[in-house]
């Protein structure tokens, strides 16, 4: 992994931890550098946003989940709509 990535991919974890730590503390049982998962939104988080060159996009997740990447992408600026069948009517992420 080139020295550039890995620094993008810090600085994503980083917001990851800052963003997902105050409204799903239980994901940090979970060792970022060793889940797949993880890694694996990182890098898409990082290819997505690095094609935008900082500008700041409408973003529908469908099948959002617990909303980990829709609130991850809200932190950095852009404007999210999420819905997942689980989530009941009238909840919020």
């Amino acid at each position: 992994m080139s020295s550039q990535l890995q620094r993008e991919l810090n600085k994503i974890k980083n917001k990851i931890k800052e963003v997902l730590r105050i409204e799903h503390p239980y994901i940090f049982d979970i060792d970022l550098d060793s889940n797949l998962y993880f890694n694996a939104v990182i890098k898409n988080v990082i290819d997505i946003t690095s094609l935008l060159n900082d500008q700041k996009v409408r973003v529908l997740d469908i099948g959002c989940g617990k909303g980990h990447i829709a609130c991850l992408l809200s932190s950095l600026g852009h404007d999210v709509s999420a819905i997942d069948i689980e989530i009941s009517r009238g909840e919020q992420l």
